[in-house]
């Protein structure tokens, strides 16, 4: 589920809502360390997400598919995804959407143990949510 929608298993945590988000990320993180488990959230965008708002300082696809959703257009707070190992963002303009078989970029904002700053490009199926790697050729 959304982290936004998580509440802490500590009620004191959970009086200022970037704290709340910030320790619900931690404790995630814990149980998944402690489990060893692989555990997948979500997280909105602000509203610069929309591709509104853009600044010199954003991140650009080098494969010219535009604006990246980066660390910079989280919504409430950055500090959720200060203890989090790995984030990926999902982006798709326009002209990706509408092509027969479109296209995901998957940029991956953060990776503790490996590259970082770096875009996959996926197609996706709708009808079935399939996502698979392409070639681009």
């Amino acid at each position: 589920d959304y982290i936004e929608l998580m509440v802490s298993k500590n009620s004191q945590d959970n009086k200022e809502e970037w704290m709340r988000q910030k320790k619900v990320s931690t404790q995630l993180c814990g149980l998944a360390k402690t489990e060893n488990i692989l555990i997948f959230t979500a997280t909105q965008t602000n509203r610069d997400g929309l591709g509104g708002g853009g600044s010199k300082h954003e991140k650009q696809d080098s494969g010219g598919g535009g604006e990246l959703i980066g660390l910079n257009k989280v919504s409430e707070s950055y500090g959720k995804l200060m203890p989090v190992d790995y984030c990926v963002s999902i982006n798709q303009n326009q002209d990706e959407y509408n092509q027969d078989i479109p296209i995901y970029r998957l940029y991956i904002i953060k990776n503790r143990n490996g590259q970082k700053e770096q875009t996959i490009r996926v197609r996706v199926n709708y009808s079935n949510m399939n996502v698979k790697q392409d070639d681009f050729t």
